[in-house]
């Protein structure tokens, strides 16, 4: 929905699905995305072929703000920015069997709160912002600080700045191991009461391998040596998400 964004309506914006995304007539590809929760961040329609950039959260990123920072970016003026940055380092791992959930977590949960902001002017504080805000998903705060202590030191590596501003943070505690494990018992009704649907076929696959879900649904064919009993998990994959998910799923029917 293209509107005349003003403060007021920023203000009281709402979502009238899950999300719903109001750009800018002012700055062309420019949007404000309000979440059902009510959560409102600027994202950023830009290049060829087109693709979604976050700038920022608001009110945190104003309306002026948000303006001014999509025009450096759609003049190219803005590669410093934490965003920017993201984005090329996304690129440089998509090679990666985690690229996906790693390009997950950073838009999901790090680029709303910091991706406005400068990577030289990048500050411990707004690391902690961002774990502070997955205070109540201890596990999700430690990944996405990880992330980015791999993102900066990434950066730090190729010359883009000149010193790690992570180096040395203590990040979220890492959650305690699990010392509880199931039983034959109830290994045997959960088999039982898993329907044959894609989920329970995956599920079934994890139970026999004892291998993460990960792994699993990135599991391919090429991987496999049936005739030796071998699965080969390699550092990268060779196949979309979706066609290595359709794998460990044909496997479990036979």
């Amino acid at each position: 929905m293209k509107v005349q964004l003003t403060d007021r309506f920023c203000q009281h914006a709402k979502s009238r699905t899950a999300q719903t995304d109001y750009f800018d007539e002012t700055v062309t590809g420019l949007a404000l995305r309000v979440t059902a929760g009510g959560v409102k961040a600027w994202t950023l329609l830009h290049g060829v072929p087109r693709k979604r950039i976050t700038l920022g959260r608001y009110p945190t990123l104003s309306l002026a703000a948000a303006r001014s920072l999509a025009i450096e970016v759609k003049e190219g003026h803005t590669a410093g920015s934490v965003a920017a940055l993201a984005e090329t380092y996304l690129k440089s791992i998509s090679g990666n069997r985690s690229a996906s959930e790693v390009e997950r977590r950073l838009r999901k949960d790090a680029l709303p709160i910091i991706g406005h902001i400068p990577i030289r002017e990048l500050h411990r504080r707004d690391i902690t912002r961002v774990i502070d805000s997955k205070a109540d998903a201890p596990i999700a705060a430690r990944r996405v600080f990880e992330d980015l202590r791999a993102m900066v030191r990434w950066a730090v590596a190729r010359g883009d700045i000149d010193h790690n501003p992570i180096d040395g943070m203590k990040g979220p505690p890492i959650s305690r191991p699990r010392d509880r494990v199931l039983t034959d018992s109830e290994i045997r009704r959960l088999w039982q009461r898993l329907p044959e649907t894609e989920v329970g076929l995956v599920i079934k696959f994890c139970l026999i391998t004892g291998q993460r879900i990960g792994e699993v649904v990135g599991l391919r064919r090429a991987e496999l040596d049936l005739g030796r009993r071998v699965w080969n998990i390699p550092a990268s994959p060779i196949c979309s998400p979706t066609a290595c998910l359709i794998q460990p799923i044909a496997l479990a029917r036979l």
